[in-house]
């Protein structure tokens, strides 16, 4: 019995902060290539790799680059649809 109750308080604690890390805005960082695209190997640097931040980070950054290329016209759409194409679990 101890075991099992020990083994089901590691997994609350385990989903308890994968909720706080979904529930936050997180700073995005990203830099350009030299044809003007962003750079979506560099998306969320700012976040130690492997960790819920930069992979909550990276679907925020994600969202973010859909609602802009949505929005935006001209030449600079095509920058944002790119960039939209981040797959944020990598």
């Amino acid at each position: 019995m101890k075991i099992l109750l020990l083994a089901f308080f590691f997994t609350s604690c385990a989903f308890a902060g994968e909720y706080e890390a979904k529930n936050r805005w997180y700073h995005i960082e990203y830099k350009y290539e030299t044809n003007g695209h962003v750079d979506i190997s560099t998306v969320c640097d700012n976040y130690k790799k492997g960790t819920l931040e930069r992979k909550y980070c990276r679907k925020q950054a994600k969202r973010e680059f859909d609602a802009k290329c949505d929005r935006t016209k001209g030449k600079d759409k095509m920058k944002w649809c790119f960039a939209a194409a981040l797959n944020p679990i990598r």
